[in-house]
């Protein structure tokens, strides 16, 4: 009975990221189909448009789910339960930083702008008082969202799944709690399996509270200084930081990136060699 209720819900699973992946993989197709259209001139019907972006959109959702479930074990290589000492911890809330806030940002304003592609907003800066927006974005939201998601559904999830499991899952389960548009789901999925693996190697949850709070800080200065910030340009409606600001945040991300992999490595080959 136990076995069966196991594969029930691993089933249930799958489908649930096939059905999450098909919604993004979807509405990508469908604006890339809607721009090329619109350049040559065509009108695509409803039908056409629906009947293939769909298609398209659940065969690479299930591609993607078969590659994760295909090498989810690489990645416990990576979340392996080693200590790690305050350096990783500081240069992985460093490389956090500079993916959520500065590198993936960039990438979808440059890309949308290349291809012409209206940007959509990953969320609207609330009009409250700069004060307010202090407390509840960048104190209370990121010390009430890591107890409920790193802390308590990271622990269940742990107890029933594997650790690569626990961080995929509690990341989605970050991003649909959010309710962004497309981009801002990606977003939140990224930020939401870094901080997961932060709190899977650091076993703390004082890191990811400190991770959550620079990129909500972040946002909170971008947001009320995006109209008027030399560090900050409008590509016909598509705001992010200028190309040096983008250039040293994705020189931030490669060599943090280099350490932190660097570092996992040299650890586990300690470990194989004392065993």
């Amino acid at each position: 009975m136990k076995k069966l209720l196991k594969q029930v819900g691993w089933l249930i699973v799958i489908i649930l990221g096939v059905a999450i992946l098909t919604l993004i993989f979807t509405g990508i197709i469908q604006k890339g189909m809607v721009f090329f259209a619109d350049r040559r001139g065509v009108v695509l019907s409803e039908s056409l448009l629906y009947g293939i972006s769909g298609t398209l959109g659940s065969g690479f959702a299930a591609i993607a789910v078969w590659v994760i479930i295909r090498y989810a074990k690489r990645l416990s290589f990576y979340l392996c339960s080693n200590p790690v000492d305050s350096k990783w911890t500081a240069v992985f809330i460093l490389f956090t930083f500079a993916v959520c806030r500065i590198v993936l940002p960039g990438i979808w304003a440059y890309a949308s702008y290349a291809l012409g592609v209206e940007a959509t907003p990953v969320g609207n800066a609330p009009d409250d008082s700069v004060w307010q927006m202090i407390l509840f974005g960048v104190i209370l939201a990121p010390v009430f969202e890591e107890l409920l998601f790193r802390k308590d559904i990271f622990s269940l999830l742990k107890m029933r799944f594997s650790l690569s499991w626990t961080v995929v899952l509690s990341s989605l389960l970050f991003a649909a709690i959010h309710g962004y548009s497309v981009e801002g789901f990606v977003s939140c999925l990224v930020a939401g399996g870094l901080f997961a693996i932060l709190m899977a190697r650091t076993g703390k949850l004082l890191p990811c509270i400190i991770a959550h709070v620079l990129c909500n800080l972040e946002s909170l200065y971008y947001n009320t200084n995006e109209s008027a910030n030399s560090l900050i340009v409008n590509l016909n409606g598509h705001t992010t930081y200028n190309a040096y600001i983008f250039a040293a945040g994705l020189l931030i991300m490669v060599l943090s990136g280099v350490y932190l992999l660097k570092f996992v490595k040299r650890q586990n080959n300690v470990k194989i060699h004392n065993e």
